[in-house]
């Protein structure tokens, strides 16, 4: 299962650098370099959010995964909510609600294909 774990953080990566890319565009974020940000912010996060998620499930189970998705989401949140505060031009939305809107859109979405 352990071996796995390479082929479920490129798909995880890949999937919600589609899905907030596509909620960025719809919430107004037009910019090249906007967009790059948010893409770079992902591939910032994205990879420690899953593997640590993945292992600690992995070693000590469900309860434990659960409340160490929690705290990665939170990470997340704030480390990308930071990195559009300072380089995004994009003006229309607070920067942390840019970052909780795409992390809820990608997370869902995610929640959602898993379970299917």
């Amino acid at each position: 299962m352990l071996n796995n774990l390479p082929f479920y953080m490129l798909r995880s990566l890949a999937c919600t650098l589609v899905i907030e890319i596509i909620f960025a565009l719809i919430l107004g974020v037009r910019k090249k370099g906007d967009i790059l940000t948010v893409a770079l912010a992902n591939v910032m996060t994205n990879p420690l959010v899953v593997s640590l998620g993945f292992i600690s499930g992995f070693f000590f189970g469900t309860k434990v995964r659960i409340i160490c998705t929690v705290f990665l989401e939170l990470f997340a949140f704030a480390s990308e909510g930071i990195a559009y505060r300072y380089a995004l031009r994009y003006k229309k939305l607070n920067p942390f609600l840019l970052s909780l809107l795409l992390n809820a859109a990608s997370y869902l979405s995610g929640f959602i294909i898993n379970s299917i």
